[in-house]
């Protein structure tokens, strides 16, 4: 696959991306030189040059409609959101809220015209990453503490939690269905979460199976290549929340909330550590 463009300006490493879902023609960069760029696409050529902040920018997205850009720095924003750094910044789909995470561990949801918090939950560590559901009805997050929350903007709490083993998560987004959410974490592991029945799924090394864990007690594998389910596997009791393949695939491991952890060698052989989880 070829370069198609390639941009020079900032002096500093990028940070983060943004585009406007509406088209491909303009790209947002945030840097450590203090500024966002933004790049014009067609034709190949700088747009423009955004400066303002006076410490590295972390983070800079576009709304939806491409008509708003929102960024974060270290230290302050334009407005004050949060009393420590702001890490994210997302902007609804409905390009009506912008959700901020911040080491103060907390997550606001702002209006943007107002300026003004609509939305407060505190977490119980810091927020790193923030994303808006397609629906712009949830927002999920990934903190310090290796969990993953999905917070309903209208209750104001947290609906669910799924912990990433091994490394907090430096990236989540959602499916544009909203059914699921992918975390990439610092422990070099790409995970896909099913939000419809809180199942975990894990991918086999050759990436022709699916495993799927899932609150019905059961394990599925499903064959990516044919399209369907090959295997429903039980022997928890209760909820399945964790579940994964080995390195080389020969064999995969499962924990549930009845404070087991299994280990399948093959289809035929299921048997339990008899190590309960503290």
């Amino acid at each position: 696959m070829n370069l198609t463009f390639h941009f020079k300006g900032h002096r500093g490493a990028i940070t983060n991306l943004g585009m406007p879902s509406r088209d491909l023609i303009f790209v947002v960069s945030s840097s450590l030189d203090c500024t966002l760029m933004i790049w014009n696409i067609k034709p190949q050529t700088r747009a423009y040059k955004l400066t303002g902040h006076d410490d590295a920018v972390l983070c800079a997205c576009f709304s939806s409609s491409g008509e708003i850009v929102a960024s974060t720095k270290g230290e302050s924003v334009t407005f004050r959101a949060h009393t420590a750094a702001v890490w994210w910044v997302d902007v609804s789909p409905d390009n009506k809220c912008l959700c901020t995470a911040s080491s103060d561990k907390s997550v606001k949801v702002w209006n943007p015209r107002e300026l003004g918090a609509v939305l407060q939950v505190n977490a119980p560590a810091f927020e790193r990453i923030l994303r808006f559901s397609p629906d712009s009805q949830l927002i999920a997050s990934s903190s310090d503490d290796k969990n993953i929350r999905l917070w309903d903007c209208r209750n104001q709490e947290c609906v669910c939690a799924f912990s990433e083993s091994g490394g907090f998560a430096n990236h989540i987004d959602f499916h544009p269905s909203g059914t699921c959410i992918a975390s990439g974490s610092s422990a070099s592991i790409v995970k896909i979460w099913d939000l419809r029945m809180k199942r975990l799924l894990h991918f086999h090394p050759t990436g022709n199976y699916l495993l799927s864990a899932s609150e019905d007690s059961t394990l599925k594998i499903f064959d990516l290549l044919e399209g369907r389910p090959i295997y429903t596997l039980s022997g928890h009791k209760g909820a399945i929340t964790a579940a994964v393949f080995s390195s080389s695939g020969a064999q995969f491991v499962s924990g549930g909330a009845d404070e087991q952890v299994g280990c399948r060698a093959s289809l035929s052989t299921f048997v339990f550590s008899g190590c309960s989880v503290q």
